[in-house]
This record gives structure tokens, sequence and C-alpha cells, in this order.
């Protein structure tokens, strides 16, 4: 029986009886009822502290640890000394890279750079390397950073950093005009005798996807430092097709009279590559430059898309390219 039962039941007796009491037993009765009350309260009391839980005592915040960037970077600290941003490219990749009429560098990369290091109060000093030979003249620091339609796997995520996807390109696959050729998978490669650039995603599709699984013969990859030897094979039907971002294929196509026989089979991202471990260097200035307007165009996904869900990105995309020239991030 609890204490508040016993209360309450003990103030309904007394007042039932409260009429029928003589004035002498009214008092002892008052006093009773006043001790009944306290023993009451008591007992009320002790049930509920039995069973409450102890409130333990609160733990001191401690501070959180912030992140320092490193102190020792001499990249970047030689970049704000001297204002130059060594930037590396291949210049036989039009419309990405290219010499003018003006046998200047020129192009949709070059004018990139050049918007980018304005923009961080730098000066773009472009030099022309062989594809290939990008990623060597990064690690030796010879440059501080390629810009040159370089897309973003995780074999190149594995050695340099990159900034966040400036343009989310098709491929094309180039033939002559009287050439026999169907390509509608990337399986119908192993069919014919290709060609591509050297370091480019593409050889490396092929060697690994399909020469390694024996789907296709070594002999029939075909590696080209410069990719207008590649066209020539295909003119004098050396090769069958040569393999190529979609629009340096279309360049190609209307001055040396080919065709692009198929695209979108193995979308691509580009990005701008940099030295590995650039904290405080050139990543963090170029991707985290503030920005006029906000931009989302982030996506990386180096993994081949079908078809309807590139186009449904590229859509999506086009837009956000545009807005690189109006100084959104990157």
């Amino acid at each position: 029986m609890s204490g508040a039962w016993l209360l309450a039941r003990y103030v309904s007796f007394g007042a039932l009886h409260q009429k029928i009491v003589s004035p002498g037993e009214e008092k002892i009765m008052s006093r009773k009822f006043t001790l009944l009350c306290a023993l009451a309260l008591g007992l009320w009391f002790i049930g509920c502290t039995s069973n409450a839980t102890p409130t333990p005592p609160p733990t001191p915040l401690l501070p959180v640890p912030t992140a320092t960037p490193p102190n020792n970077d001499p990249t970047w600290d030689r970049i704000q000394t001297s204002k130059i941003w060594r930037i590396g490219t291949s210049g036989n990749y039009a419309p990405f890279s290219f010499y003018n009429d003006k046998n200047e560098l020129d192009g949709f990369d070059v004018q990139l750079g050049k918007a980018l290091a304005e923009q961080i109060g730098l000066t773009a000093e472009y030099t022309d390397f062989a594809f290939e030979g990008l990623g060597g003249a990064m690690r030796n620091g010879q440059i501080d950073g390629a810009i040159a339609a370089i897309s973003v796997t995780p074999e190149r995520q594995q050695e340099f950093d990159f900034s966040n996807v400036y343009f989310s390109g098709e491929d094309g696959v180039l033939a002559s005009k009287d050439a026999n050729v169907r390509i509608n998978s990337l399986d119908d490669f192993a069919r014919y005798r290709v060609g591509v650039q050297s370091g480019a995603v593409y050889q490396t599709y092929l060697e690994q996807s399909l020469v390694a699984t024996g789907q296709m013969l070594e002999s029939n990859v075909f590696v080209y430092s410069d990719l207008n030897a590649a066209i020539n094979d295909v003119i004098l039907k050396r090769i069958d097709v040569v393999w190529m971002d979609l629009k340096p294929a279309q360049d190609f196509a209307d001055q040396r009279g080919l065709r692009v026989v198929d695209r979108s089979l193995y979308p691509q991202f580009f990005a701008i590559a940099m030295p590995k471990k650039r904290s405080r260097g050139s990543r963090a200035n170029i991707s985290n430059r503030p920005s006029r307007r906000p931009c989302r165009c982030r996506r990386r996904n180096p993994r081949p898309l079908s078809r309807p869900t590139f186009r449904r990105r590229r859509r999506r995309h086009r837009r956000r390219v545009q807005m690189v020239w109006r100084g959104c991030k990157i």
C-alpha cells in the first residue's frame, strides 16, 4: 500500500466521520491526522527516490582539434613569390589545346588556365608536352599543374590531385567515309585495328578490359604520341578507327574528310591535375578560390556510363560548364 493511497484513504475517512466525533476526540484525531500525513509523505518520497536513476556528472567538453595546414610547401611559396603558375598542356588536341595562326597556344584549356590565374592574381605560363609526359613533368617539378583534357580516373587520383570537374565530354570513333565499320558497344572494338593516344584512358580501357581478357589481340591496339599520325594511318587504311574525345574527332573529321561512326560509348569528365599533397597550395587556391556565384558542377564518375544516362547528365551539365567562364568555382 503506497503512502499516497493511504493519505487519500485517511482524508476520505476523516471527512466521513468529521460530524460524528466529539470536540475532545476531534483534537486527538487532528493530531493523528497530521502524523499520518507526515508518515504518508515520507513513504511516498522514499518510494520515488529508490526508483530514480542517478544522474551522472556532466562530462567536461574538450576542445575539438583543428587541422593546421602544413607550412612546408615550397611549390605554393614559389608561386606566390614569382606570381607565375606553370601549366602543362598538349598542343595537338583541338579545340582544347592547339596552336593558332600566330603560332601561340590557344583553345578551351589554355583560356581556362589564363582566366583562373588572373582571378587569383597570377600569370599562366604554358608549356607544351606530349600527353603521356605530363605526369612526369609534374613529378619532376617542371610544371605546377596540367590542363589538357585530362580525364579523372581512380588510377590517376592515386598519383595526382584533381580540381572539381570543369568539362563533361563524350568520346568519338573516327573512321574513313568508305569504311565498313560498325561499333555499337565497347566490345565491338575487338574486331578492328584501333588507334589511341598514348597515355589516354582509351588506351587503358583497351589494354585492361579487352586485351587482358583475351577478347582483343594486342597487335590490334596502335598507340600514338601524335594523333595526326593516327589520322594519317586511318586515311592510308593502316588502321580501321581512331578512338578519342568527340570534339577533336569532329575537328579531324571536318578537316581531313573522315566521319564519326559512333559516340558516347565511354564518357569522360575533365579536371585540372596537380601534384599530390598540396593541401595549402595549388589545389586549395584553384578549387577553393572565392567565386561570384555558386556552382554545383562537382560530378566525378570515371566509370563508363550507359548512353541514355550520359546524355541526361550532359544536358544537366551544359549550362554548368558555361558558368566556368563567368567565374564560378570549378
